[in-house]
């Protein structure tokens, strides 16, 4: 079997690389707009240079097949651009076909929004034809246009394509880079070398061979078929770009870009009420069915003009319901998977709320009655004692309920409201005493050791051991099965205040390897670590201690040092300065330590490096960061911000970058997910973070 080249319509075998003949490969794929293949023995092109009757005076543009200089005819005086076949010694037959289909694709089209042909020759074995100049270059998407602009030059060029459509040309690449705009602001298509001239008039159908540009590309197009609807698809890709400021679909590769095409649907755009029928118009054009959209792309400029004068327009803006029903048929499991959950937790919900409102009610019941106790002179007694019955009766419900949904502060709160005070009768029975136990969580465990505030903690990565650091100067390793400390790192003062200074009682949590614990250190006269169980949804956040998988521990310093212990002897092994060590880990099994500093203000700027753990050679330093981090958990994915507001993945077992973007804002915190699919950003406003995908898509922010 055998399949068409997409860029020359060559045969090639199926399953060759990309798709394309070896040719097109050796000139650089799909959409290749590089620099021509290099000719050792070729000397530099030097103009102005005589070619015919024209003088060449400068180079506009080249790409896979052709390349376009600005030229002046020296019989007429008139400047053109000239078009001829690039490195025309390897131009095979198909090339010059489609070379010369282009020009006579063009020469036929008389119209003020097509670029207009002057001549087609050859000259020296060369290939060309000449076209228009136009002075303002191709349309350019540098932000997103007003809707007006917008639809007036889709209008425009909608009629251009229509004009074609009758004289039996399909052209089958419209894109900005096609549309070239005069220096009036007059937009003319052109570049038709992937245009296919029918000879039956307007009526044209095309299959079998897969053309044009992924992003502007319809679905039917992108299946090897082509119709006249496939054009007015991309007049809407067209308009999409305008309007947003980029193209309807991206990727990282063609392949992908085809495939959103296919099954996805353009995200919405954000316009104002005014324009929302151009939106409508817009999404009209890129329907996936062919027959769902405008017939023609005449009608398609109709629409358009109506909305410029203020009248209805025929598009209907696709519902909510309708965009769910076409998500549904495309991804029918998952769909009812959605279903299903939207089905629980709306019934849990509910039964949530009608519990709540009945226990208030009582609640509610109960304090009247405690009010009307206090009130009555005959019955004050028993009636206040028996509201009061009612009333902690009441708590005692609400408290079960809330620690049976897991609110526990909602549930101290119902307890505490039972405490006695002074001269009031003590209602407690074990009842209470046994949900108050409960909201403490299951178990609690105190570990002890240090002297003054835990600063930093980490769990071994087989989760049976706890590493500790304090503004004591210590590092203690607890054993969490004896609750006692198996190893003993004193040091100087200065080697574990690697953390920011707190005064009062604060909470650290951290996520231990089984993912159902949590960790708390506490300020207070004791400074002890209490363990304690938790559900699996708590938040985790630990700095600067770290354990390799030999065990080897290391330590970051707030003022001076990075340190590595033997996990074992508590021997010091290597240490390195630092300038308040904020974030550290071990990567790449080990092989590798990673470290964070944020600095000194007009003494040593933020950085982050990484060591070789065996040579403890610096292998890589990041002068330009932040100074923090972060490192997936499965180590594979290191991500740094930078102080120029870029966010940059990179393999932390060679420091290499994987991929950056600009993050918009300079970042003081980062988060990565375990499967380093997702980050999460924290700027200087407090108020404000932001979420990222891995390929760099924000979709945050939180506010």
């Amino acid at each position: 079997m055998s399949a068409s080249c997409p860029q020359c319509q060559a045969s090639v075998p199926v399953g060759a690389g990309e798709g394309l003949c070896p040719r097109c490969l050796l000139l650089g794929g799909l959409e290749w707009r590089g620099a021509p293949p290099p000719e050792d023995d070729a000397p530099p092109e030097v103009l102005p240079r005589r070619f015919g009757e024209y003088e060449l005076e400068e180079r506009l543009a080249e790409g896979g097949m052709g390349v376009v200089y600005r030229a002046r005819h020296l019989t007429l005086g008139r400047t053109v651009a000239l078009k001829m076949i690039r490195a025309a010694h390897i131009a095979g037959a198909e090339e010059l076909r489609r070379f010369r289909q282009e020009a006579r694709a063009a020469a036929q089209l008389e119209h003020p929004h097509v670029v207009p042909v002057y001549e087609i020759g050859e000259h020296g074995g060369v290939h060309f034809f000449t076209m228009k100049l136009a002075a303002g270059g191709c349309l350019q998407l540098t932000a997103p246009q007003p809707p007006e602009a917008a639809a007036a030059l889709t209008a425009k060029i909608a009629r251009a394509v229509h004009y074609a459509h009758q004289h039996g040309v399909l052209h089958r690449d419209v894109k900005p880079s096609n549309i070239l705009m005069e220096a009036s602001g007059e937009p003319m298509v052109g570049d038709f070398g992937l245009a296919h001239v029918a000879q039956g008039g307007p009526d044209i159908t095309l299959s079998g061979t897969v053309v044009g540009t992924p992003a502007y590309m319809a679905p039917e197009q992108a299946r090897g078929v082509c119709t006249t609807a496939s054009d007015v698809y991309s007049l809407g890709a067209l308009l999409y770009a305008l309007l947003a400021g980029h193209a309807p679909f991206s990727g990282r590769s063609h392949f992908e870009i085809m495939r959103r095409v296919v099954e996805d649907e353009p995200r919405a755009l954000s316009l104002l009420r005014r324009a929302r029928d151009v939106e409508a118009i817009c999404f009209k054009c890129l329907r996936k069915e062919p027959s769902a959209r405008y017939a023609s792309a005449a009608d398609l400029a109709d629409d358009l003009e109506r909305w410029l004068r203020g009248e209805p327009v025929l598009a209907r803006a696709v519902s909510r319901r309708e965009r769910l029903v076409k998500w549904a048929r495309r991804r029918p499991a998952l769909a009812a998977l959605l279903a299903v959950s939207t089905l629980g937790a709306a019934a849990f919900i509910t039964f949530n709320i009608v519990s709540e409102r009945r226990l208030r009610h009582e609640r509610n019941y109960a304090q009247q009655q405690e009010g009307m106790a206090r009130n009555s002179a005959t019955l004050a007694e028993n009636s206040e004692r028996a509201a009061r019955l009612q009333l902690y009766a009441a708590d005692v419900f609400l408290a079960d309920s809330a620690l049976a949904g897991g609110d526990y502060g909602l549930a101290r709160a119902a307890l505490e409201a039972h405490r006695p005070h002074a001269g009031v009768p003590d209602l407690r029975g074990f009842e209470w005493y046994c949900l108050r136990r409960l909201c403490e969580g299951d178990k609690a465990v105190a570990l002890h050791g240090h002297t003054d505030a835990v600063n930093a903690v980490t769990f071994s990565p087989d989760g049976a051991r706890l590493i500790s650091g304090g503004r004591d100067g210590q590092v203690l390793v607890h054993d969490l099965t004896k609750h006692g400390i198996v190893l003993s790192i004193p040091s100087a003062r200065d080697r574990t205040q690697d953390f920011t200074e707190h005064h009062q009682l604060t909470p650290v949590f951290l996520r231990s390897p089984e993912a159902s614990r949590r960790l708390l250190t506490t300020f207070g006269e004791n400074y002890n670590v209490l363990f304690q169980r938790m559900r699996p949804s708590a938040p985790g956040d630990i700095r600067s201690v770290a354990i390799a998988p030999d065990g080897s521990i290391a330590t970051g310093s707030q003022w001076s040092w990075v340190r590595v212990w033997d996990g074992t002897s508590a021997e010091l092994i290597w240490v390195s300065p630092a300038f308040d060590c904020r974030s550290i880990a071990f990567a790449d099994e080990g092989r590798k330590l990673i470290t964070g500093d944020i600095g000194r203000d007009g003494e040593q700027p933020a950085r982050v490096r990484i060591f070789d753990s065996v040579t403890h050679e610096e292998t890589l330093k990041i002068a330009d960061s932040t100074g923090v981090f972060a490192l997936s958990a499965d180590g594979r994915t290191l991500a740094v911000p930078m102080r120029d507001s870029r966010m940059e993945l990179r393999d932390p077992a060679t420091g290499a970058v994987r991929t950056s973007w600009d993050a918009g804002t300079r970042l003081k915190g980062v988060a990565i997910s375990a499967n380093g699919q997702r980050l999460g950003g924290l700027s200087d406003d407090p108020r404000e973070a932001f979420l990222w995908t891995a390929d760099g898509q924000r979709t945050g922010p939180l506010s």
